[in-house]
């Protein structure tokens, strides 16, 4: 039976964009389990599975080894995805189990935060306890990521470095190497390719006289004859749910409107990039700073004039905002990272706003807690 077992592969859905649910349930289904718990022939002490592309053991979880988790599923989410199976130990790779009141404890929207800090694109992954042999195992599964290369955006520690990009040979996992980075380039172009040719084969089947296209730029809807224009408030409200579904949790990405629609004049409008399938909330306080401090030539530091400037505006709460999800044109309240992040926006108001002399005068002199009308 062991040796069957061995031989077993984990299957993968072939298209993980439109089948992310069914990857889950493959990636944690009776038969791929089985494909990793079984004993050696003989000696029960020891799990018959080895390290590989796809499987990484660990004796135990610690939240103060996120680097090296995280480093792992960055080269999962490079490859084919994988698994990283809490509760073996290493050399040789004895059964022990783990401790699962620990492990089931684990904040799900930290970690998710901590790998979005780390890396760019977002890692997706999965969680769950397994039983088997009277113990208790920990499993997080990696998913394959649809759009590589997962890369470092800053340093962690001694393990991650900024700008390097992980991969998983057999039983480890190393920095890319070219032919390996080729290929992913390769294959991404290949990706947009087809993506351009199904929306080429759409427009066809639906006829030029009745396609419009959504210029996110700008904000407007060309086709038909005629433009529609989006008020300019509104561009920050394009929220992307998911393709015949209710909630944003299952399904393919398109655009909704949040709002209403209003008619203005086209001389009103100003261009607002908004591009289509990027966060607009991405900037941190630093990163705010950093770019108005050089726009205006002037000291703008995150807990002095930003902290300042965000009371006496009043863009946001203080701390956690008293209801969620909180969002505007300037800024948004990540869940998962428990903070603040900026959009465009909210710099160009700044950069405008304190070029000025003696606006800018008159925030240095305000309290750190100003009283505002």
């Amino acid at each position: 039976m062991a040796n069957r077992a061995s031989k077993k592969k984990i299957k993968k859905p072939r298209n993980y964009k439109r089948r992310r649910d069914m990857n889950k349930i493959i990636a944690f289904s009776e038969e791929n389990l089985k494909s990793i718990f079984y004993v050696r022939r003989g000696e029960t002490k020891y799990i018959g599975s080895r390290e590989s592309t796809i499987l990484e053991f660990k004796e135990n979880f610690n939240f103060g080894s996120l680097g090296k988790y995280a480093k792992i599923m960055a080269s999962f989410a490079n490859t084919k995805g994988g698994y990283i199976v809490f509760g073996i130990k290493n050399s040789p790779r004895e059964i022990i189990g783990i401790n699962l009141t620990k492990f089931e404890n684990i904040d799900i929207a930290k970690l998710t935060g901590s790998l979005n800090d780390i890396f760019s694109p977002a890692i997706e992954w999965d969680i769950r306890s397994h039983r088997w042999k009277s113990k208790d195992f920990g499993i997080i599964y990696t998913h394959e990521s649809d759009e590589k290369p997962i890369i470092a955006t800053k340093n962690y520690k001694d393990i991650i470095k900024e700008a390097e990009i992980y991969f998983r040979y057999y039983g480890r996992t190393e920095t890319i190497k070219f032919s390996e980075l080729k290929q992913i380039i390769l294959e991404r172009s290949d990706q947009e390719k087809r993506a351009w040719m199904e929306v080429f084969k759409e427009a066809l089947e639906i006829g030029p006289k009745n396609v419009a296209l959504l210029d996110t730029f700008k904000g407007k809807i060309q086709g038909l004859g005629k433009t529609v224009l989006i008020d300019e408030k509104l561009l920050p409200k394009l929220k992307f749910i998911k393709k015949g579904e209710f909630t944003e949790k299952k399904g393919e990405l398109t655009l909704k409107l949040v709002g209403d629609l209003k008619t203005v004049p086209v001389g009103l409008l100003k261009e607002r990039k908004v591009i289509l399938g990027e966060d607009i909330y991405r900037y941190r306080a630093s990163n705010v700073c950093k770019v108005v401090e050089k726009e205006i030539k002037k000291q703008f530091r995150v807990g002095s004039e930003h902290l300042k400037a965000w009371r006496v505006h009043k863009i946001r709460e203080s701390g956690k905002p008293s209801k969620l999800p909180f969002r505007n044109e300037y800024c948004e309240y990540k869940e998962a990272e428990r903070d603040y992040r900026y959009s465009k926006a909210w710099i160009d108001f700044l950069v405008e706003k304190y070029s000025d002399q003696k606006k800018y005068n008159e925030l240095k002199r305000l309290p750190q807690n100003p009283r505002v009308k």
